[in-house]
């Protein structure tokens, strides 16, 4: 069964490989059946596929929307996912944000004198 899920997600991220959500979704399924082989049946439910997860999430983030943007946080997204997928049990760890790097950028050397020294009274 493993193997079948494994191949079905692979063959949805081979048709739309051009589409980044779906790829990264299905490498987030594909990783966690392997860790958990017994949701592998969960995965080859002909109903199901990452598109429909991505319809899911992009359902429930248009009902949270501000103006015309509508965000999720990642943990949110992987928690629609799962459910949608009827996974349950553990999810991934976000990242933890990163303070802002300090960067000095020098100041530009003084441009050396062209040659030309004129001044506006010269020119009066």
């Amino acid at each position: 069964m493993l193997e079948q899920a494994l191949k079905k997600l692979q063959d949805e991220m081979d048709k739309e490989k051009n589409n980044s959500y779906v790829v990264f979704i299905g490498g987030y399924l594909k990783t966690h059946i392997q860790a958990h082989p017994a949701d592998a049946a969960l995965i080859m439910d002909e109903k199901k596929t990452i598109a429909g997860s991505l319809e899911k999430m992009k359902g429930i983030a248009s009902k949270q929307k501000i103006g015309n943007v509508a965000v999720i946080a990642p943990d949110q997204g992987f928690k629609i996912i799962n459910e949608y997928f009827g996974i349950h049990g553990e999810m991934p760890v976000a990242a933890e944000p990163k303070a802002p790097v300090s960067v000095e950028i020098p100041a530009p050397a003084a441009a050396a004198p062209t040659g030309l020294d004129i001044s506006l009274d010269d020119l009066l």
